[in-house]
């Protein structure tokens, strides 16, 4: 459909109009579903062939990944605006190339501007609980000082089907209002985790604030120092963009300073959540000031 559309010369990756690729050798065992077996990914030999546009995946998205996404080295990624407002993802192999210097300054496409990109450290949903509450402790899920410093542990079901799986993801925060952009790194957690979150009073509540991805509905509950929590750390089902979730751990189960937090997933749910960012969050009155355990 591409080629016939755009009328532009076009290397088909899959080979299925192409020679050379169509005649690629497969190696015993690696079969793929029909049609995939051949898939041509060397972005030099593409220059040589005269590729200059890169679709690496069809697909239209409600916000422009291209601000945020990594690029890999003699490429530049951008994103066409559509008529419908979504936005669909190319690669510029030849980035000094007059093609590319001509479609910058456009409205309808964008390039990467980390300017317009929110930190990941930032909350978004809950972020009106700063005017009153404070931050006592932050985890970066899949940052390994973070997850060092707070003993963050997944612990692995033998019956899972996979093992330690990580994401790094650009999503936005979609609203009413102009699309939130932001990358994280984090995990899908299948089973169980465990950490340690400091700098807590045992005078007031503790806010859990999560911030997760997933297409899928998940319940888990939570032990704090050993004893459960009333309420259960739920994921609702979202479309693929940016979530935040809270619930609140009493301070009948808390200690001063460092408190010990295990979640453990409900099989009644419809899958697994994908877990990015937690904030601990505590009224500003609490003893306790600033973050307490080492990098965040």
């Amino acid at each position: 459909m591409i080629p016939f559309f755009s009328e532009l010369p076009t290397l088909d990756l899959h080979g299925l109009t192409d020679f050379r690729i169509a005649r690629e050798p497969i190696e015993p065992g690696a079969s793929l579903r029909m049609g995939h077996e051949h898939v041509f990914d060397d972005l030099n030999v593409m220059r040589q062939r005269g590729v200059d546009v890169y679709l690496r995946w069809p697909e239209l998205w409600a916000f422009p990944r291209a601000l945020a996404m990594d690029e890999e080295v003699g490429t530049t990624n951008a994103c066409f605006r559509l008529p419908d407002g979504r936005y669909f993802d190319v690669v510029f192999l030849n980035p000094d190339s007059e093609l590319v210097r001509g479609l910058k300054g456009r409205n309808d496409i964008v390039f990467k501007d980390l300017s317009r990109v929110l930190p990941k450290e930032e909350m978004v949903i809950y972020a009106q609980v700063l005017d009153h509450q404070r931050v006592v402790d932050r985890i970066d899920v899949e940052f390994a000082e973070s997850e060092a410093a707070h003993q963050f542990e997944e612990v692995f079901d033998p019956s899972a089907p996979y093992g330690h799986n990580y994401h790094d993801k650009v999503l936005a925060y979609l609203g009413s209002g102009e699309p939130l952009v932001l990358k994280d790194d984090g995990r899908r957690i299948f089973h169980q985790a465990k950490w340690v979150v400091g700098g807590v009073s045992a005078d007031d509540d503790l806010v859990v604030i999560v911030r997760h991805d997933h297409t899928v509905s998940s319940r888990y509950s939570i032990e704090v120092n050993d004893a459960k929590n009333p309420e259960d750390l739920d994921f609702p089902r979202l479309p693929e963009q940016w979530g935040e979730t809270r619930l609140i751990i009493s301070r009948e189960l808390l200690r001063d300073g460092e408190n010990r937090f295990c979640i453990t997933r409900e099989l009644t749910g419809e899958g697994e959540a994908e877990i990015y960012h937690m904030w601990f969050v505590q009224d500003q009155r609490g003893g306790h000031q600033g973050l307490a355990t080492g990098p965040s």
